[in-house]
């Protein structure tokens, strides 16, 4: 998707407003300003930008409709929203008005993989990849008129917030939205051994097979959650071995049923 013009929002009012976002360890409102903060001048190197946070809105609907008259008053290719997830879940969500507008699928996908990618190399792998999902009934995503997405960053009351900060979770949005890198991040560092596996049979057997090496060289990831390109080695297990997408070497370990994709692993690690 070539982006010529892009608006971006931090979603409800600040903080102490009427209409703020969600509370727990960290603040909604005080968060996705400060991620917004950091996205401003990295997308601004892309394309025209324009900012359309509401800071005055005098109810949830008021503040709604301030956002949605300022993204539809700019000719714009792509409409980002930012938000903060609650509720006690773990990980990541884009959301989108149609699963078939395949433009906008593909960013929600890279900007999720992305900060998935992000706390698995920070040492965080339950943080999970929850996917692009369809929301018509959101006004956001119904009532503007060019292509957009809401970013659920993260979950404002988990463990989440652990691995957490604005600048990070900004270069992840911008690497998702243009499809670009920054360097010096820190999924630069490859983990030694990923081992990827898809269901809960050969989840067991991936740990299994993880206990072969130094907690700090290994990490376990189901298929749905792994990200290409940042490990030395790795190894799919069972099933996952022809799902995988990946242009990367991997070593396949998978039997003609589970008994035997086990004792394929076993083998392979010397037991």
């Amino acid at each position: 998707m070539n982006i010529k013009t892009l608006t971006i929002h931090a979603g409800h009012n600040p903080d102490n407003k009427i209409g703020s976002g969600a509370i727990g360890n960290i603040k909604e409102s005080t968060e996705a300003r400060n991620v917004l903060k950091e996205l401003l001048p990295l997308a601004q190197k892309e394309c025209k930008v324009y900012d359309c946070t509401c800071n005055n809105g005098t109810s949830q609907s008021d503040i709604l409709n301030k956002i949605i008259n300022k993204c539809n008053s700019y000719n714009t290719d792509l409409n980002v929203s930012i938000h903060f997830n609650s509720g006690g879940g773990r990980g990541v969500e884009v959301l989108v008005y149609n699963l078939n507008d395949k433009e906008t699928v593909e960013i929600a996908s890279r900007i999720c993989k992305k900060i998935t990618e992000t706390y698995h190399a920070k040492g965080d792998k339950d943080f999970k990849n929850r996917g692009v999902k369809e929301k018509k009934t959101l006004a956001f995503l119904r009532r503007t008129k060019a292509k957009s997405i809401l970013v659920e960053c993260c979950f404002v009351d988990t463990s989440d917030t652990k691995k957490y900060n604005a600048k990070d979770m900004a270069i992840d949005i911008y690497e998702g939205i243009f499809n670009k890198s920054v360097a010096g991040k820190p999924q630069d560092n490859k983990v030694k051994y990923a081992i990827v596996y898809e269901g809960e049979v050969d989840k067991v057997i991936a740990q299994l097979m993880a206990m072969n090496y130094k907690t700090n060289e290994v990490s376990v990831y189901e298929l749905k959650n792994y990200v290409p390109g940042h490990c030395e080695n790795l190894y799919v297990i069972g099933g996952a071995s022809s799902k995988i997408k990946t242009s990367e070497r991997f070593t396949k370990l998978q039997g003609d049923d589970r008994w035997a994709t086990l004792h394929k692993v076993l083998d392979f690690i010397g037991k």
